[in-house]
């Protein structure tokens, strides 16, 4: 077969298939088991085929964040030592997969193609939401997710890409609009009461990009008074904390026992703060039984399938891989932020910063998210690629930056000179 023909194929099959792994990623179990299973098993060599059809530029990008290739490797290594080296060899494999394919995007696609790619991603999961494999549980919908929290959160990232999208000028701005309006009523229907919360303080956030354009003597003031209203409103909530926690989201003081539980793996963390228990080795092996014992978490792990969480990113980093890990992966998010933050104050292009500050809202949601909620952070699912597609991609960018200001400074100085 012609070669040029292949390459024609293989640039119209690409998208599709990226599409559908990452939707694949971010809706675990969307199929019946066989489909799963095959979903499972083909990932790896078509991840693998993605990565090496562009091997040379996807080692460039890889090491555009050494922190998180540190956590990453950390990880892998955690097989060492794990309490449950078995679960630790076989989920670290996922780690990687997930890992990789963030890299693969980060090198095929800037920001304005992630855009659109995850536009259509959310665009099908909303549609899907609505209309297939609906399993209402305790009166709340979930659409095609397992749990009601993992719907309004993703709900929430695509409302924040939805919205984004009502700011860029063309045709299609209505169907942002209907999209961001759908978002809106399975969040209500999701009935999460954090859900509730995370999304409208992200909400919130829009009106900050009026503030990125304004005269920087004008945005001192404005951020002044936002930094005020902001302290204000903590304080209000932090002297009415059981009116808000009980009488408005109906949970205890104790977050439904999850303060109970983090108590308790503390002590754990303690035993081995350095190291963790390995990746995904600490709920699937003996070490768990202290925590079951001495807390209502016996009751859940009787559901088949189920595997226990403590409902915090952090807390499962810090069980995981230790305090380094958790370190790593604190420094690697610090520094993505800033070098968004610094592309976003540099960048004149518009339609730019419109992009970029799409990417700093949803690092503040994957912020929010990680105090409620354990995926998203060192996982196998899209959220985990969509923030190694980001941070990677960042460091590309800052770099063109840098050499471009390097650029201008010799021009103006071999002027100078002549």
């Amino acid at each position: 077969m012609d070669i040029k023909l292949l390459k024609y194929l293989g640039a119209k099959i690409e998208p599709v298939v990226t599409l559908i792994l990452i939707i694949y990623f971010l809706v675990p179990g969307l199929g019946p088991p066989p489909l799963d299973s095959f979903m499972r098993l083909i990932s790896y060599p078509i991840v693998a085929i993605l990565v090496l059809g562009q091997w040379k530029r996807f080692l460039y990008v890889s090491t555009r964040n050494i922190p998180l290739l540190m956590l990453i490797v950390m990880a892998f290594a955690s097989i060492l030592w794990s309490a449950a080296p078995l679960y630790t060899s076989d989920e670290s494999k996922a780690l990687i997969r997930a890992t990789a394919f963030g890299a693969y995007l980060a090198t095929r696609h800037d920001f304005k193609e992630l855009m659109k790619l995850w536009t259509w991603t959310f665009g099908i999961t909303i549609f899907l939401s609505f209309i297939v494999n609906i399993r209402p549980i305790n009166e709340a919908w979930v659409g095609i997710f397992s749990y009601k929290n993992h719907l309004a959160r993703i709900m929430t990232y695509a409302a924040i890409l939805m919205q984004t999208n009502t700011m860029k000028p063309g045709k299609l701005c209505w169907l942002a609009k209907l999209g961001f309006y759908l978002c809106i009523a399975l969040t209500f229907l999701s009935q999460s009461k954090s859900g509730y919360v995370f999304f409208c303080i992200m909400l919130l956030i829009f009106p900050l990009y009026n503030l990125i354009r304004m005269h920087y003597k004008i945005r001192i003031i404005f951020l002044f008074s936002i930094l005020l209203l902001a302290g204000s409103a903590i304080l209000l909530l932090v002297f009415n904390l059981e009116t808000f926690l009980v009488d408005i989201l109906g949970k205890d003081l104790t977050l439904n026992g999850r303060t109970q539980i983090w108590g308790l793996m503390f002590e754990k963390v303690s035993q081995r703060p350095w190291t963790g228990y390995g990746y995904s080795g600490f709920w699937t092996s003996k070490e768990a039984e202290y925590i079951y014992k001495n807390s209502w978490a016996y009751g859940a792990t009787i559901i088949e399938g189920f595997r226990f969480n403590s409902h915090n990113s952090f807390m499962e980093l810090l069980l995981q891989v230790g305090v380094p890990g958790l370190s790593l992966y604190l420094f690697s998010y610090l520094l993505t932020f800033s070098r968004t933050v610094n592309l976003l104050k540099s960048t004149r292009d518009n339609l730019k910063k419109i992009e970029l500050f799409w990417i700093l809202q949803n690092l503040c949601a994957m912020f929010l998210f990680s105090w409620s909620d354990s995926g998203g952070v060192l996982g196998n699912d899209s959220i985990w690629t969509f923030y190694v597609c980001i941070t990677l991609r960042t460091g590309i960018e800052c770099k063109r930056m840098r050499e471009k200001n390097s650029s201008r400074s010799y021009l103006v100085e071999q002027n100078m000179v002549g």
